[in-house]
């Protein structure tokens, strides 16, 4: 086998990709709700995924995700966007209206523990 190493290609992402896409997530956050711009931030997560995991490309991208548990990244642009509203305007993101829709933002941990083994 030939090229990065999974660990390298994780570094990498975190590190180099994901920053670029997450910055100014205060202003666009909110976005992340339609479903046009979770599929765009979904595809570069699943370039990462599978560049990590070398798994084959059928591999459906929420479980590339978990097996090395990486929240999608919708919700880590949600989940910045929300603290830093919170930590800067002394704003809930739990609850927040955007374009007079009510928003509930959870986190990737919440997510977690809706799901079940059996």
């Amino acid at each position: 086998m030939w090229g990065l190493k999974p660990r390298v290609v994780h570094s990498l992402y975190i590190a180099i990709i994901r920053p670029p896409v997450t910055f100014a997530s205060l202003v666009w956050w909110p976005g992340c709700q339609m479903a046009s711009a979770k599929r765009k931030l979904s595809t570069v997560q699943r370039l990462a995924c599978l560049g990590i995991t070398v798994a084959m490309r059928t591999t459906p991208t929420n479980a590339v995700e978990a097996l090395i548990y990486l929240p999608p990244l919708d919700l880590v642009v949600q989940t910045n966007g929300g603290v830093t509203c919170e930590s800067k305007h002394r704003v809930s993101p739990s609850l927040l209206l955007w374009r007079g829709a009510l928003l509930r933002v959870t986190t990737f941990e919440s997510h977690l523990t809706e799901i079940t083994v059996n």
